[in-house]
């Protein structure tokens, strides 16, 4: 099928094409090509001190035991879980991220290290407070997020260098047990020690009931 025809299809079937480039198809948010594109376009890093950057990065603790023990449907379910969770603390200024696999993001710019701060705290707790309903076990299950925060310019003066030390403020969180918060200006780099696999120890808490590029910061692209 040619460019035309694709695109001609897709305007007929009522989908906007750019939103499928920009959009995680899963849970709706906006996806890594988003991202790259909005630093690249969007933030003028020469500018950071008058106009700063916050990046929140998490990922879903004992993902792969979710999906080992409940199956790959609750995995997806416990994912569009997240993301609505993220698209809800994100508001209007803030962009909810769906980076790779477990890995979420939100971005918040024109924002300071410690407004990043309070919502990835907030998210936290609120992952925390929310049990998962899952629909065919009939039952909930208690999330936890590991999460790393990152500002420009006091830890990065470019997009892959924000990514990094977010990156590497989650592994810390990893590091010190999960279900936690650490912001990268905090951690020693010499702290980061460990590159073997994610552990699956400890568990999934679960409670059985009785049988009773224009972007919208809404969390979805708008094209």
């Amino acid at each position: 099928m040619k460019y035309d025809d694709l695109l001609n299809f897709l305007q007929h079937a009522g989908k906007d094409p750019s939103r499928l480039i920009f959009e995680d198809e899963l849970t709706g948010i906006f996806n890594r090509r988003f991202l790259l594109n909005y630093f690249q376009y969007k933030i003028a890093w020469d500018a950071l001190k008058d106009h700063p950057v916050s990046l929140i990065m998490m990922d879903l603790d004992f993902f792969k035991k979710i999906n080992d023990t409940y199956g790959h449907p609750a995995g997806d379910q416990a994912l569009v879980y997240v993301a609505t969770l993220l698209k809800e603390s994100a508001g209007e200024g803030a962009l909810p991220i769906r980076y790779a696999g477990d890995e979420f993001m939100i971005l918040l710019p024109d924002s300071e290290n410690r407004t990043a701060l309070q919502m990835g705290g907030t998210l936290l707790q609120r992952v925390r407070e929310n049990p998962l309903v899952l629909e065919k076990e009939g039952g909930e299950l208690r999330l936890t997020l590991s999460v790393g925060v990152a500002s420009a310019p006091e830890d990065a003066q470019t997009g892959k260098g924000l990514i990094q030390k977010a990156d590497t403020a989650l592994y810390y969180s990893k590091k010190m047990g999960r279900d936690r918060l650490s912001n990268a200006i905090e951690v020693v780099p010499q702290a980061i020690n460990w590159k073997g696999k994610r552990s699956l120890a400890g568990g999934l808490n679960i409670r059985r009931w009785p049988n009773s590029f224009r972007t919208s910061a809404r969390g979805r692209a708008s094209f």
